[in-house]
């Protein structure tokens, strides 16, 4: 009968769980064992089966563990064992009343030992939700609201990590700085709500064309940067190129509106000459003059810091400003709105 309603609290628990294989186990325990030591056997292998297959599920997860990842698994899987171990004992050592289980020495020593671990589990599971909790909050912390990129704070973070590689003191490596071409402008002419979506956009093709581990951040307002480890000036020239044409394509219309939004790239490499081998920040540096000097001749263009100085990266499209004049600010709706092309 104890163990006939211990599968009632398994079926009535997994129903509120909406787990209708839950259902089906603790309905096993109470219909299909016909006497005191089969519901045993059953509820013991069942509890078993559930232990190992939560650890296994934990086992298997990969990405963003917790400290307090494995201890959860290793109890999980004691757990299991000390649940297979009550079998054998109850099939060698039958019982038939649910009395005589507990005035037996090894099912109260078997069932301490589980009692003792499951109160371990549980301030393990509370470490792990504690845990959680302080890892979402660091993403928050590190992550762009809008654009869904790492932030500034995020970036500086990975070229920490960066800089503590063995292969990066020797291996080459770039920087492109990115500026949306007069963003106020398209604040202003076609709402902020657009502006939003130009940024979106503007994350979401950038990232496209990076490789994965290429790490972009937002660093403020319209401005982009990105480290790309392994490649060098060259590569990432092309690299800056093709970002800005495929933005200049995809951004030509947005929210069907004529919006016309382009970027500025500027790039430095480490085999720069004036910069130093080992010093990101001096990267960084050569990437925004190179940004400034585009951002002066004409914008929708990529320069490269090089040894000779700033050099403009041929462009594999030619490069037609059509970002939109200040005018007079318009409905965010942008019903009517009127589209005058930069000269």
């Amino acid at each position: 009968m104890l163990f006939q309603a211990g599968g009632a609290v398994i079926a009535a628990s997994a129903a509120l769980l909406d787990d209708a294989l839950l259902v089906a186990a603790g309905l096993a325990v109470m219909v299909l064992a016909d006497s005191l030591r089969e519901q045993f056997v059953v509820f013991c292998a069942l509890t078993a089966l559930g232990n190992f297959g939560a650890g296994f599920e934990l086992a298997r997860a990969n990405g963003k563990q917790l400290l307090s990842h494995r201890p959860a698994v290793v109890l999980l899987g004691v757990t299991g064992i000390a649940c297979v171990s009550l079998i054998p004992l109850a099939i060698s050592v039958p019982f038939e009343q649910a009395r005589e289980a507990y005035i037996s020495g090894w099912f109260s020593g078997i069932s301490l030992v589980t009692l003792v671990i499951r109160i371990a589990l549980a301030f393990v599971v509370l470490a792990m939700a504690k845990q959680r909790q302080e890892m979402e909050q660091r993403v928050k912390a590190l992550t762009d609201t809008l654009t869904g990129l790492p932030n500034r704070r995020a970036l500086y973070d990975s070229i920490d990590a960066l800089e503590q590689n063995r292969d990066f003191k020797t291996g080459p490596i770039s920087v492109l700085f990115f500026d949306l071409d007069h963003f106020k402008d398209v604040n202003d002419t076609f709402g902020h709500e657009t502006g939003d979506n130009v940024l979106k956009l503007f994350a979401t093709t950038a990232e496209s064309q990076l490789k994965d581990h290429c790490p972009i951040a937002r660093m403020g307002g319209e401005e982009f940067a990105a480290v790309l480890p392994g490649i060098d000036g060259a590569d990432a020239s092309e690299t800056a190129e093709a970002i800005r044409e495929a933005f200049a394509k995809s951004a030509a219309d947005v929210d069907g509106m004529n919006v016309g939004t382009t970027v500025s790239v500027g790039v430095a490499s480490r085999s720069c000459d004036t910069c130093d081998s080992s010093d990101l920040g001096a990267l960084f540096r050569q990437a925004d003059a190179a940004l400034y000097a585009a951002k002066r001749t004409g914008r929708n263009r990529v320069e490269f810091a090089g040894p000779n100085g700033v050099a403009p990266v041929p462009a594999t499209v030619a490069t037609v400003r059509t970002a939109p004049r200040h005018q007079s600010p318009i409905h965010p709706a942008g019903h009517g709105s009127r589209v005058v092309a930069n000269a």
